[in-house]
C-alpha cells in the first residue's frame, strides 16, 4: 500500500504505523504528554491517547483538504472565507504535517518539532473543523443555487 503525504509517497508505510512513529514516537520517555484540547483546557494525555488524537486530527485535516482540492477543481472561486480558514489551518498544522513528512522520510523530526506539535495540535484540530464547517455550507449553497436554476 502506498500513503501519500503532501508531496511524498511512502510504499508499504501504513498510516497507523506511519503516525505512531511521528507522534508518535513523541515523546518516547514520557508516559504522558501535557496539551491543549480544543476548547483551550489544559489537558494531560497518555502517550497512546495523544497518539490516536494526533492520527484522528492528522487524517480528518487530510479529508478536508482533499475535499478542498475536490472542490477547486469542480468550482469556480473559492469564498473568501473558505480561503482564509483554509490558509488558517495551513498554518496551523506545520508542525503535524512537519513531523509526518520527516516520519515518512525515515528521518527524525527533533524534539523541537514534537514540542511544537503537542502546543499546536488543539488549533490544527480547530482550524480542520472549521474548514469542514464551511465547506459543508459551501456544499449546501451550492445545492441550492442548482436547485434554483430548474
Amino acid at each position: 500500500m502506498d500513503i501519500r503525504v503532501g508531496p511524498f509517497t511512502s510504499p508499504n508505510a501504513g498510516i497507523g504505523r506511519l503516525l505512531a512513529a511521528a507522534g508518535l514516537g513523541l515523546m518516547a520517555a514520557c508516559s504522558t504528554v501535557a496539551t491543549t484540547t480544543p476548547q483551550g483546557e489544559r489537558t494531560v494525555r497518555t502517550r497512546e491517547e495523544f497518539e490516536r488524537y494526533v492520527e484522528q486530527v492528522f487524517r480528518y485535516q487530510n479529508l478536508v483538504g482533499n475535499d478542498l482540492i475536490a472542490r477547486s477543481v469542480s468550482s469556480e472561486e473559492m469564498p473568501p472565507a473558505l480561503a482564509e480558514a483554509e490558509e488558517h489551518m495551513v498554518r496551523s498544522c506545520h508542525a503535524l504535517n512537519a513531523v509526518v513528512i520527516a516520519r515518512a522520510e525515515d528521518r527524525d523530526p527533533g524534539l523541537a518539532l514534537k514540542r511544537e506539535l503537542a502546543r499546536t495540535i488543539a488549533g490544527c484540530d480547530q482550524a480542520a473543523q472549521a474548514v469542514g464547517r464551511l465547506l459543508q455550507q459551501d456544499r449546501a449553497t451550492a445545492i441550492v443555487d442548482t436547485t434554483s436554476h430548474l
